[in-house]
């Protein structure tokens, strides 16, 4: 639009009723040839009187059109079923072949009626963070808007931080570029898309939670979903405390051998993991502790170490290492 020159209620109008087909606010403003920096200024509280009368005209809240499977474009679909695409396509990130099976895992556990518990190892610098704290959860948004996941660390500052982090690939308006090292050792590659480009919007309205700690996706139709819990929420070790129940859980890096170092915190940290992390599981749930192995009495090998014998075994005369597959509480998924 020319400098000085009003944007029109017509063409707010066509630029809302963009928005609320699913468009991102770059791709709407792009095809009603608007400014960006003033469609994003007009929705951060900005607004012209002519956007605020183009709402008033549209009824003041349109329901945004959140796209079905058959609804997608054929690249959308396969990333839809295929995390792999899903990770090159949307973040530019190449996985790795145990990345991939670790999936197929997880998704079989997924499915069951039960709750369950998985131990994942892996060792550093294999982008098992970025794995599991923002493409994993990603990838189950887009499959399953409803879901309630959480994301847990050490500490609720680096858990927030991962949930800043994924919070902003669903908001995000232009894909995302690889650094130059990535492209240069073939880790990674450009973006071809943003999420919302593909699946329509993920920012709800103002009046649903959209912090750094926790935030809820928008559902179809725009109705808000009955339980209390966001769509993903941050909490640390350190919270205090530790509210809600949740399908998928995802514990990253809990273990700080700096601060286990005495044999007291090491049980203390055993005593809230069984009495708080455990217990925030729905039924059907699955939560997933994943790291990197530090000692032969981490919390790693306490939750592997866990067993549900029958109840008539008597369990002090037997070695927990003797004890068969389906007695263990954690399915161990490690890569050395």
């Amino acid at each position: 639009m020319p400098s000085g020159k009003a944007t029109t209620i017509d063409k707010w109008t066509e630029y809302l009723a963009f928005r609320r087909q699913g468009h991102s606010l770059f791709g709407s403003a792009k095809d009603c040839g608007l400014s960006y920096h003033a469609c994003r200024d007009a929705e951060n509280g900005k607004a012209p009187r002519n956007y605020v009368a183009a709402l008033e005209k549209l009824g003041g809240v349109v329901s945004p059109e959140i796209p079905h499977y058959e609804q997608l474009c054929p690249e959308a679909q396969e990333a839809y079923n295929n995390i792999e695409i899903f990770a090159h396509r949307y973040f530019g990130i190449i996985l790795q072949p145990w990345q991939i099976e670790a999936t197929e895992r997880i998704m079989s556990l997924m499915d069951t009626e039960y709750e369950e518990y998985a131990v994942i190892n892996a060792p550093p610098g294999s982008g098992k963070s970025t794995f599991f704290a923002k493409v994993l959860p990603a990838w189950a948004t887009v499959r399953n808007r409803a879901i309630r996941g959480m994301i847990g660390s050490s500490t609720q500052r680096l858990a927030e931080w991962y949930c800043r982090r994924l919070r902003a690939e669903f908001d995000r308006t232009h894909p995302v570029r690889a650094e130059l090292n990535d492209l240069r050792l073939e880790l990674a590659v450009d973006a071809q898309a943003t999420l919302q480009d593909d699946f329509g919007m993920f920012k709800p309205d103002s009046s649903e939670i959209w912090r750094a700690e926790a935030f809820t996706v928008l559902q179809a139709n725009d109705q808000p979903l009955s339980q209390k819990e966001p769509t993903w929420s941050a909490f640390g070790m350190d919270s205090g405390f530790l509210g809600g129940r949740f399908d998928l859980v995802v514990w990253d890096d809990v273990y700080d051998p700096r601060k286990m170092r005495s044999a007291e915190a090491r049980e203390d940290m055993r005593r809230w993991w069984d009495e708080v992390a455990e217990t925030r599981l729905e039924p059907g749930g699955l939560l997933v502790l994943q790291g990197q192995r530090m000692s032969a009495d981490d919390i790693y090998r306490y939750a592997l170490d866990k067993v549900a014998p029958p109840d008539e075994f008597d369990l002090d005369e037997f070695d927990v290492e003797d004890a068969p597959e389906e007695w263990r509480k954690y399915t161990h998924i490690k890569y050395r």
